[in-house]
């Protein structure tokens, strides 16, 4: 009995600490928008997992995960780096510098529905017709929302948004990131690959920060932007990846999954809430398409529920 109630207790602590990373996940969509108001998309990044990386190389340390390092680490590190962070983020916030943060957040969440194909392909993982079903339909509520359910327009070769495009591309990216990241990363404590991953991600973008002078843009920011770079690095990406670092250390990932589903109704509600973007009914039939898409994705995976989607170990949004 004793047994069981701590289980519980572990769960319910796991879910909260889950509900709080992806809450700050989503915020990011937000503060990311406010923060492209002053600074370039490198500046952004580079800032964001430079502080990251200081964090959680901390954090590693304070836990004692340096015991782990093995040299041969550092090419797995610095692959992961330069797909799952230089070449992704690239991708989604420079498709932020136009696309809403609302209808970015919904696209970022199709990325489970592409992992399902890849893992498929790439990693041999069973997949079922509801799954593959799942993929079409999250497909297809993206393509509603990058368009802006504007089809004719797509048809006679005009589109509407391209960075809701880039949004998506990204989405596909790191599905292909956390493919990498199952193969290279196994046997490693998480924060520390994150860490590592962080680190290299950071130096591959700051020769490009160093070249065009990035670094003058922050001697006249508004104090709104400061903000948005404090929250952005430090607790969208060092504080929301600890606390779901502890949150997979205490139960099963798939105990969590369906929980993370809420991180684009957060984030369609707080772009509403803060930066007074409208929730049209595109926003929502395509969402609410991409959302039930990727349950489906993941709650009809052959034999052990939700084995191939939950790999987000190193989820930075």
């Amino acid at each position: 009995m004793v047994v069981t109630r701590q289980l519980m207790d572990n769960y319910q602590l796991a879910l909260i600490k889950t509900a709080l990373a992806i809450t700050l996940w989503a915020l990011s969509f937000i503060f990311i928008k406010i923060a492209l108001m002053e600074v370039s998309v490198i500046s952004l990044i580079t800032i964001r997992f430079g502080i990251g990386a200081v964090i959680l190389v901390c954090a590693s340390g304070i836990n004692r995960h340096f015991s782990a390092f093995k040299l041969s680490d550092l090419p797995r590190m610095a692959i992961i780096g330069i797909v799952g962070i230089t070449s992704q983020q690239l991708l989604q916030v420079s498709g932020q510098v136009t696309a809403d943060a609302g209808v970015a957040a919904f696209l970022a969440s199709t990325a489970p529905a592409f992992l399902v194909i890849l893992a498929a392909i790439f990693l041999r993982e069973s997949i079922s017709i509801m799954q593959v079903l799942g993929v079409l339909l999250a497909t297809l509520g993206a393509g509603f929302v990058s368009l802006e359910g504007g089809w004719g327009e797509l048809a006679q070769g005009r589109m509407i948004n391209p960075g809701n495009l880039l949004v998506l591309a990204s989405a596909v990216m790191w599905a292909v990131f956390t493919i990498l990241n199952r193969r290279l990363s196994q046997g490693r404590p998480p924060i520390l690959i994150a860490g590592g991953m962080l680190i290299f991600g950071f130096l591959f973008l700051l020769p490009v920060f160093v070249f065009q002078g990035s670094w003058g843009e922050f001697s006249n920011l508004s104090g709104s932007v400061w903000f948005a770079l404090f929250f952005v690095g430090v607790l969208s990406t060092a504080a929301a990846y600890l606390l779901y670092t502890q949150a997979l250390a205490m139960v099963e990932a798939s105990r969590l999954a369906a929980i993370q589903n809420i991180e684009p109704v957060i984030a369609v509600s707080a772009a509403a809430m803060i930066l007074q973007e409208a929730i049209t009914g595109v926003l929502l039939i395509g969402g609410g398409a991409i959302l039930a898409g990727v349950y489906m994705a993941e709650h009809f995976a052959p034999g052990r529920k939700q084995m191939i989607v939950k790999v987000s170990l190193n989820k930075i949004t």
